[in-house]
């Protein structure tokens, strides 16, 4: 008996180590793949290597950055560091090359996408010129709210310093790192690099989990396993709703208030969905910027910097979109 538990430990082992090599392997791989996509130059006007740009919301809260296309003020990059790589709308094509080039492309949620890989001569945000810039352009083809032509991913991201002012609706960006910030009350955290985008150490309900600092995402968090224990009989009870019952947009997607702490700040009723079987990851969604007055992203030594909370909270303040999708979801059933 001894001897076939001891066989069945073994082979257990054996197993999870076959599935950690998988993993890495896949990491690996994908990094590969990416690594492509990093061979631009950058180019800065300015000696100093710095630039200021204003920046402007969307209706969810969401980062638009103006660029130049050629020289053109062609529209608005969605600033989403949950996007790997950068992509533009396919009716830019006619200012790009094809590289001969294609790949296939996993994104947040899993699933495998096909993509046309385009080389842009020149993509100028403020001061900075970004040349020879690959790129995807078949991703996402319809871009025409807000003027918005693309998605500004984490292979140009993560190039620079990013000092954003959300009050003032404003960006420093530079190419090393400043620190004007001795006076604020302020707070470093940790970013974890998985798959060319970066992760946080987050606590939901006190359970320790890791999050994508996902700015493309409107919303507060996405959890991918669940964090209570709901059965079926509670679908579209609202009853009792702040400590264990839950709302239901269709039957996969629960939704539900829970506590959220980053760092030392906590958000206490945090507007989640959760148990969504379609994504491999849990999303932190750019309401976490709207809490501060500013953030600072530093991925050269891989640390996120939250400055000074906001003293009034605006709409997509985490508390606000919460408040409002209780009341939401209340009315909704009652």
């Amino acid at each position: 008996m001894k001897r076939i538990t001891t066989i069945i430990f073994g082979l257990s082992l054996i197993f999870i180590i076959i599935l950690l090599l998988l993993k890495q392997k896949k990491e690996n791989d994908f990094k590969s793949l990416v690594q492509k996509y990093n061979n631009h130059e950058i180019e800065w006007k300015s000696k100093d290597k710095k630039t200021t740009i204003p920046i402007k919301f969307d209706d969810s809260g969401r980062i638009l950055i103006k660029v130049k296309i050629e020289n053109k003020d062609i529209g608005y990059l969605l600033f989403d560091t949950g996007f790997a790589i950068t992509n533009l709308s396919k009716e830019l094509d006619n200012f790009s090359k094809d590289s001969g080039d294609s790949n296939q492309i996993m994104d947040g949620w899993g699933k495998i996408q096909n993509q046309n890989v385009r080389i842009l001569n020149r993509l100028s945000i403020g001061d900075i010129n970004i040349k020879s810039l690959k790129y995807n352009s078949d991703h996402y083809n319809n871009f025409s709210k807000d003027s918005i032509i693309g998605i500004l991913g984490v292979n140009v991201i993560k190039h620079f310093y990013w000092d954003i002012d959300m009050v003032n609706e404003k960006i420093i960006i530079s190419s090393k790192k400043t620190k004007d910030f001795v006076d604020s009350t302020y707070q470093a955290i940790k970013l974890l690099e998985r798959f060319w985008t970066y992760e946080i150490s987050i606590k939901v309900n006190n359970s320790n989990k890791y999050a994508m600092l996902d700015t493309g995402f409107n919303g507060i968090l996405i959890l991918k396993d669940s964090i209570i224990d709901i059965s079926k009989k509670y679908y579209y009870n609202t009853n009792d709703i702040i400590e264990g019952k839950a709302v239901f947009s269709k039957k996969e997607n629960r939704s539900t208030f829970a506590s959220l702490k980053i760092g030392n700040y906590t958000i206490k009723d945090a507007m989640t969905v959760y148990g969504n079987t379609e994504s491999p990851r849990n999303f932190l969604g750019i309401s976490l910027f709207h809490s501060f007055q500013r953030i600072i992203l530093n991925f050269e030594q891989k640390k996120i910097i939250l400055i000074d909370p906001v003293e009034k909270e605006g709409i997509h303040h985490p508390n606000s979109l919460s408040t409002r999708m209780r009341k939401k979801y209340k009315e909704k059933v009652e």
